[in-house]
């Protein structure tokens, strides 16, 4: 027979933690763009495209990173819930 173990409270956990980590990491972001915003003005000639260039990067990179995390956050929670009403149920049906 196979037999597994899921800590609940752990894998809520871990989903809390990932969430939290992005946005933290969007307000670093949020953050650093306010700090550098000026950057555009200042520089000039060729090197304001590129500046812009990777400045959009980044925060694309940010964005695209967020939903991908966003959707497998949900995933992931929707995956627990499942193995904690099938632990439920398992235990009703053992406590009969």
């Amino acid at each position: 027979m196979t037999a597994f173990n899921v800590n609940h409270a752990g894998y809520s956990d871990v989903n809390q933690q990932l969430v939290q980590a992005v946005q933290t990491l969007g307000t670093v972001l949020d953050d650093l763009n306010k700090s550098l915003k000026n950057i555009p003005e200042a520089s000039w000639g060729e090197a304001q495209p590129i500046w812009l260039e990777h400045q959009n990067n980044w925060n694309r990179s940010y964005q695209a990173m967020t939903e991908r995390i966003n959707l497998t956050s949900v995933s992931s929670i929707n995956i627990h819930e499942i193995f904690q009403n099938g632990d439920n149920t398992g235990a009703r049906i053992f406590a009969q």
